[in-house]
């Protein structure tokens, strides 16, 4: 919302403050929510998305095992419809949705694969504008977020490959595959430049999206093997029993397809298919966060794999006797979407509201009236949410999690301390720059407060204890008895 707002003033992201999101995208998909001072507009905007995956899902699945390949339609129709449903139970159970960013990427992959597929099956039929239109969902996949560039990049090799394979009269038609491969990713690459870079020339600020650039290219988080594990196999738990129960269904089915005994997808055009859905796809995109980093939100971009490698080893064992029944009747796919995903939904947003957001604005504009202070004149190092209510700046600090990165004294050696940070950013690497930092340009208030769930993240409010503030000559520390109930303590800038 901050980087919306910011836009909305005619900034562009890094010409001014580092955000780690990648350049105008992300800027744009909030700015509509930033304009209009709502939260519950980009949770439409997100939910909206998932929508859209699910249908991308069950339309993928459906055409996978379809009555063409040798399925009978209900097993097609019925499984289409599973995966839709396991896709959009993922989504809204996720401790993320509906707010975080990361399942639009996959949802416009998605979509992108979808039109793909419906242009190459319509041959010369088709208009070129559904071409475009997945090209340009392609590009806002990548513009999000940059791992899905290898699956991205696959998806009219795979479209292609698939369609020939279906037709069982002729082979592969390597000439028609690689021009279709070099003019889609060509129409893609063209769209992510004049999303992303057009504007900065536009603007006179080229050079502040390449610093930009190197700066996100740098590696601030660990990814070691082990936490990339720990992430992967317990996320999942924590999203309720059926999310654990879809999880190892796909690493069955993987483990299953691998070893050549999955016998029913013997079909070429169904291996292949599955071998990209499940496979390939969630584990390129695995590859490419594992190399750069990974974080714990990220076990979002695997989601709708997830769904169709459980639906698929459903399909692989739905003639068993005491199975069977999923397949005849269609409430048995929908019904769950009622139970699992609104409450799923509601019960987040009643989590947020309560925990986080609603008590902080109220109390902190009483702080500022007390302390005869302007709205500009704080900062909330481990808040968003507060500048974004006052639409504040930073005062050049870095945002929510860079903050935490940067003075979480544990992680200190291991995150930012190897890293150049232009000059162009006032990124401190450990909690002692942090601090300087405050001390030389902080502004007249600083509010920390108390230890708070928000987004998955566990926000204390010591990690600044270590700066010793109070050993600084710029600022005081304010009486603790006389703090609002969600304020852990306050520095008044002498």
């Amino acid at each position: 919302m901050s980087m919306g707002q910011r836009l909305a003033e005619g900034i562009l992201n890094w010409t001014r403050v580092f955000y780690d999101n990648k350049p105008l995208v992300v800027q744009f998909l909030f700015y509509p929510p930033a304009l209009l001072g709502s939260f519950d507009v980009w949770y439409l905007m997100n939910m909206g998305g998932c929508l859209i995956g699910a249908y991308c899902v069950y339309a993928i699945v459906r055409d996978v095992f379809s009555e063409a390949r040798g399925f009978s339609h209900n097993v097609g129709h019925y499984a289409g419809l599973y995966g839709g449903v396991f896709a959009l139970y993922l989504f809204s159970a996720s401790p993320l949705y509906p707010h975080h960013i990361n399942t639009l990427p996959v949802c416009m992959s998605l979509a992108a694969a979808v039109l793909t597929k419906r242009y190459v099956a319509r041959s010369d039929a088709s208009p070129k504008g559904m071409l475009l239109l997945a090209c340009f969902c392609a590009s806002l996949a990548i513009g999000i977020r940059p791992y899905f560039i290898p699956f991205v990049g696959l998806i009219p090799l795979w479209v292609s490959i698939t369609t020939q394979l279906d037709d069982e009269s002729g082979g592969i038609n390597y000439r028609s595959t690689a021009r279709l491969f070099l003019v889609w990713n060509t129409c893609a690459g063209l769209f992510l430049l004049c999303v992303n870079v057009l504007p900065y020339v536009v603007a006179g600020e080229f050079n502040s999206f390449i610093t930009g650039l190197e700066m996100t290219r740098q590696k601030v988080t660990p990814s070691g093997l082990k936490w990339v594990l720990f992430i992967l196999t317990n996320i999942y738990k924590e999203m309720g029993p059926l999310s654990t129960l879809l999880f190892y269904s796909w690493m069955v089915f993987v483990a299953l397809f691998l070893a050549g005994l999955a016998k029913r997808f013997y079909n070429r055009a169904v291996a292949f298919d599955l071998l990209i859905l499940t496979i390939i796809a969630p584990f390129s995109i695995l590859a490419m966060t594992f190399a750069k980093n990974f974080w714990d939100h990220y076990a979002q971009f695997f989601l709708p794999f997830i769904g169709i490698g459980a639906v698929s080893l459903f399909v692989l064992i739905h003639d068993k006797r005491y199975l069977r029944f999923l397949f005849r009747y269609k409430a048995i796919a929908v019904v769950p979407a009622l139970f699992f995903i609104y409450p799923a939904t509601t019960e987040l947003r009643t989590e947020i509201r309560r925990h986080y957001m609603m008590p902080t604005v109220s109390n902190l504009s009483a702080l500022l009236d007390k302390h005869n202070l302007e709205k500009s004149d704080f900062l909330a190092p481990y808040n968003q949410y507060v500048h974004v209510k006052f639409n504040q700046h930073r005062h050049g600090f870095p945002n929510i999690s860079l903050s935490v990165d940067a003075t979480a004294k544990a992680m200190t050696s291991k995150m930012f301390s190897k890293i150049n940070v232009p000059a162009k950013f006032r990124i401190p690497r450990n909690s002692l720059e942090y601090c300087q930092m405050l001390d030389s340009s902080g502004p007249k208030l600083l509010v920390f407060f108390k230890d708070t769930t928000f987004i998955g993240y566990r926000m204390p409010s010591t990690h600044l204890a270590y700066c010793n503030l109070r050993n600084y000559d710029r600022y005081d520390l304010s009486d603790k008895a006389r703090l609002p109930s969600d304020i852990a303590y306050y520095f008044i800038r002498r």
